[in-house]
């Protein structure tokens, strides 16, 4: 990785990959005729039958399941049920979407996508976790093309990494208010050019965020649905100053 330190899960992943090639060189056997066929038992088994795939790919592989898998999703889970009660507002406002559209038969008990998509006020809370507390907090980082480009007035010259966080992103106020600091699900309920900017920011996941397009929310959906549909209605007292409560 570039930069000073190694994350604690890619050093978990990689240490996950020696116990593995261990166990593989102590019993003579491929990791895949005995394991239970996870992720890694895998990778191992890619990069035995393809010798050209470099020697590092099997701990990247496994370092980028769980940075950008289960540790991002967690993150966001985390983020978006604590925003819920610190806000009892907003709270109450997704539970009576989700209980007004179970009602109508718009709603199974586990979310279909179709369902979970057409849910304005869930997809905006969905976004407003994304932006107010991004899982992941690195740059996200482009080539520039070969010809150069010129950003924010300054010309790049071609093959330069560049990127942007999201954790700055998200907070200009020309794209999401004097309020950005703040959760407020509300700013997305909007139409036509300044959502489109919002959504075009959005580097909750990648280059954007959408319940109606991105597949990695779909998991995220589904809990939400559920958890929030059965939860009591309670609230967690902000530590500092009040919440500013937004519907």
């Amino acid at each position: 990785m570039r930069g000073g330190g190694a994350s604690p899960g890619a050093a978990f992943a990689m240490s996950r990959v020696r116990e593995r090639r261990e166990l593989q060189r102590t019993t003579q056997k491929n990791d895949w005729d005995f394991n239970n066929r996870d992720f890694l038992s895998r990778f191992m088994q890619i990069e035995a039958q393809d010798k050209d795939i470099p020697p590092e790919a099997v701990s990247v592989w496994a370092s980028s399941n769980i940075t950008a898998g289960s540790d991002t999703t967690g993150i966001f889970l985390r983020t978006f049920f604590y925003q819920l009660l610190t806000h009892p507002p907003t709270l109450q406002k997704l539970r009576s979407e989700l209980e007004g559209a179970a009602a109508a038969g718009k709603l199974d008990p586990i979310a279909s996508w179709k369902q979970a998509r057409e849910l304005p006020y869930l997809d905006a809370c969905v976004k407003e976790a994304g932006r107010i507390h991004p899982p992941f907090g690195l740059p996200y980082e482009r080539v520039v093309p070969p010809e150069g480009a010129t950003i924010s007035n300054r010309r790049i010259p071609g093959g330069t990494i560049v990127g942007m966080s999201a954790w700055v992103v998200h907070r200009d106020r020309d794209l999401y208010g004097e309020d950005c600091d703040e959760w407020n699900p509300g700013r997305w309920l909007c139409e036509g050019e300044k959502r489109r900017k919002m959504e075009s920011a959005l580097l909750t996941v990648g280059l954007r965020i959408s319940t109606q397009s991105h597949p990695w929310l779909f998991k995220l959906l589904l809990a939400i649905d559920v958890q929030v549909a059965r939860m009591a209605y309670c609230c967690i007292p902000c530590s500092s100053e009040p919440a500013i409560d937004h519907a």
